[in-house]
């Protein structure tokens, strides 16, 4: 599957698995946009390692326990990228 171009949302993209889940697809040509909530800390090296691989990112804090939160992050994705 050709993933060059194509946008991606990753949830609690932040660290572990979801970072590298995120930084894999951003490898690939992927545009990012990643969720978090908690971890604060870690969120600069997200950010970091997102502007190195990263064609195009967008980090997003949300509380997607929250049904309300999921169409803003949707939303946010969507007019970044024009697409999810």
């Amino acid at each position: 599957m050709e993933l060059n171009g194509k946008a991606a949302l990753v949830l609690g993209g932040i660290k572990g698995i979801g970072k590298a889940v995120a930084l894999a697809l951003a490898e690939a040509g992927v545009s990012i946009a990643a969720t978090w909530f908690d971890w604060e800390e870690e969120l600069p090296a997200l950010e970091r390692d997102l502007a190195r691989v990263a064609r195009d990112h967008l980090v997003i804090r949300a509380d997607l326990r929250q049904a309300e939160a999921i169409p803003p992050v949707v939303d946010a994705v969507a007019a970044r990228f024009g697409r999810l």
